[in-house]
């Protein structure tokens, strides 16, 4: 936690004991348990053309647009609901909205899922993910009654970028941004002009986890929000997660009197947030059991009776001055300056292998960039061991994922080849990475070590024979000792 959001909390600290001391003592409200299961919706993909409207047809972007649906089991046309579109960085839509589906059907959200929106793609490619949000926005206001001040968007990695674009360019439309996995789409300066509340989350060894801390400490005081940490890497958000992510949304959606208050959902999220207090207090996640207390005192100040809330502010009084609190808040803030100077790091090995006349070789590469200390310290259950696989998650990406494309543009499979090895020795079992590997040495006329890496790639669980046969990367291979028994191994795996 940098010093920021240190003062914050310290003010938010001196706060909750001011109040907890003038509070007058009266009853709490009983809880009331959640009853009843949940009943599972349909999700089904299809197009918008076949849900045509009496009143309105479908404009041709509208009619084009393919997408995923999931209408919670309560749902009637003759009222107005809130909407969630779900915009993946590959279109994967039924995927990305069966993560929602549960907690749609709980809190009563239709959700509608894009099958053309995606991210990093080429400059020379137009970008679909503007005409396929204008599409999906009208199909929910004129077939599915969307609730015109209730819609909000949910975007992964550089589809929450452009989530947060779209709800700064529609602020009498979106009433909330779910962001995982990425940030803001440029400097603060230049998108800051917003007003929607705004759920962030990231996986624990997201290589973008700092960012979000970041902005998490950015928008304090600006605007409403909401940080939730996950297990996971670079990843879109666990369906609990979803599930705390849009209840949250029902809290400001009350708070900002965009939906009726329910005292008993109120009282139900409260008791569930709690519930996960105590779990990770008695689990000695004293750290966490503290931001979690904090958050409860924002989320449901205004909503809860004040004597519910006094013995939060008593707990999380106590723990603001325990000492293991303390240095955790200390490990939080060190973290995230180590992970900007380890970036930093791997962006000048980058630079060495692109453009230095006889690059290291990528045994060397690894020394720089410290893997092995790495390796061995994210073996374990710590916020250091957490930034330690966040450190290798930010180097595998730019050697496996970033780097190579462009230096294969540039018609240097060797240089492309070397950022490869150097991702197999961040992670040597992503059988991706061995794959990408095979055909960058394939182009640099290294077949017999092509061949190495393909092997290691299929043993490590890589089954697509029919790419392993039809790839063009791969072309220079197929007549190469030992090819075609690779393609049997593959195959045979894959049954």
């Amino acid at each position: 936690m940098t010093k920021i959001k240190q003062a914050s909390r310290t003010l938010l600290l001196a706060l909750v004991v001011s109040a907890s001391a003038s509070v007058q003592s009266v009853s709490a409200s009983a809880l009331q348990a959640r009853q009843g299961e949940l009943v599972e919706g349909l999700i089904a993909a299809r197009r918008a053309a076949a849900t045509e409207s009496a009143d309105a047809a479908p404009s041709d972007v509208a009619a084009a647009e393919r997408y995923a649906a999931y209408l919670p089991s309560n749902y009637s046309p003759e009222r107005s609901w809130p909407v969630l579109i779900v915009m993946d960085p590959r279109g994967r839509a039924a995927a990305a909205a069966e993560i929602f589906r549960p907690a749609a059907e709980r809190f009563g959200y239709l959700v509608l899922s894009s099958e053309s929106t995606r991210s990093d793609l080429p400059a020379e490619i137009a970008d679909p993910n503007e005409p396929a949000l204008r599409a999906l926005l009208e199909t929910a206001e004129t077939q599915y009654g969307a609730q015109p001040d209730r819609i909000y968007l949910a975007g992964f990695s550089g589809t929450s970028r452009f989530a947060w674009m779209a709800g700064e360019a529609l602020p009498d439309r979106i009433a909330g941004v779910i962001g995982v996995g990425g940030a803001l789409p440029g400097p603060w300066s230049e998108w800051s002009r917003v007003g929607f509340s705004y759920f962030g989350a990231a996986g624990r060894h997201d290589f973008n986890h700092r960012e979000m801390r970041e902005l998490d400490e950015l928008l304090d005081g600006v605007l409403p929000h909401r940080f939730l940490f996950f297990p996971g890497v670079h990843q879109w958000l666990r369906p609990q997660d979803a599930e705390q992510a849009l209840g949250w949304m029902e809290l400001e959606a009350m708070r900002r009197e965009l939906a009726p208050k329910r005292a008993a959902l109120v009282e139900t999220l409260l008791r569930e947030r709690l519930e996960a207090a105590e779990i990770a207090e008695r689990e000695a996640r004293l750290f966490e059991t503290f931001e979690i207390l904090l958050a409860v005192l924002e989320d449901f100040e205004g909503l809860s009776d004040a004597a519910v809330l006094e013995p939060v502010r008593a707990r999380a009084s106590r723990l603001a001055t325990d000492d293991r609190v303390t240095r955790a808040n200390l490990e939080v803030a060190s973290a995230v300056e180590v992970e900007t100077n380890y970036r930093e790091r791997v962006g000048a090995v980058v630079r060495r292998i692109a453009y230095e006349a006889s690059p290291p070789t990528a045994a060397e590469l690894a020394r720089e960039l410290d893997l092995t200390h790495l390796r061995k310290l994210a073996d374990g259950d710590s916020i250091a061991a957490d930034s330690a696989r966040r450190q290798l998650e930010i180097a595998y990406v730019h050697m496996a994922i970033m780097t190579p494309p462009g230096l294969l543009a540039q018609k240097a499979p060797r240089r492309a080849a070397l950022s490869l090895e150097l991702a197999t020795m961040v992670f040597p079992d992503r059988p991706l990475s061995w794959l990408r590997l095979a055909e960058a040495r394939a182009l640099a006329s290294a077949k017999k070590a092509a061949i190495e890496a393909l092997a290691k790639a299929v043993e490590l669980g890589f089954t697509n024979a029919d790419y392993l046969r039809t790839h063009e990367g791969l072309s220079a291979l197929r007549t190469e000792k030992g090819f075609q028994k690779l393609v049997e191994l593959a195959e045979a795996a894959g049954e």
